[in-house]
């Protein structure tokens, strides 16, 4: 993706942030090696915090090229030959926002729409819509809020065929 730059103008997350977690993934995974279970839980954690930043990348292509086998060839990735197994998933109907059991947060829940495989959490921030999940799960607990503040979501579905369209936008006031 690096090398066609002009293709893939503003990466998210950024090639950098996928870099750092690498590194930091095999200095764990160096550490694990030696032994303890404190080792392997942050290799795991390590692991798990590059998993999801691969996820979002993928989301960026798939969202850029749409799907276009030469374009996702660009950011050097493969294409799934039988795309065509799935239909799109349908739009999320059934989203809610409310204040979580915690200060500062916020549990979302989705109610599954047909050929869901994933959901994309997103949350808008200073002026964007920002990627705060990518999960199977249709509840998510938004923490870091600011109490008393408004904040705006909204979640789409995605499968091997790509990726639904946005659900409703919802609001909440976190506590």
């Amino acid at each position: 993706m690096a090398d066609n730059a002009a293709d893939f103008p503003d990466p998210e997350p950024s090639l950098q942030e996928i870099a750092d977690k690498v590194d930091q993934l095999e200095e764990a995974q160096a550490a694990a090696q030696q032994g303890g279970t404190d080792r392997t839980i942050v290799r795991d954690a390590r692991l798990a915090e590059l998993t999801s930043l691969m996820q979002r990348e993928v989301l960026y292509v798939q969202r850029i090229t749409n799907g276009v086998p030469e374009l996702v060839a660009k950011a050097g990735m493969d294409v799934e030959e039988d795309r065509t197994k799935w239909p799109l998933p349908e739009k999320v109907k059934v989203f809610r926002a409310d204040p979580g059991g915690n200060l500062e947060t916020v549990l979302l829940r989705a109610k599954k729409p047909n050929y869901k495989r994933m959901f994309v959490f997103q949350q808008f921030v200073e002026g964007r819509w920002e990627t705060i999940a990518v999960q199977g799960r249709g509840k998510f607990l938004v923490e870091g809020l600011v109490s008393g503040g408004h904040h705006r979501f909204r979640v789409a579905a995605i499968n091997a065929a790509g990726m639904g369209d946005f659900s409703d936008e919802v609001t909440c006031v976190a506590r």
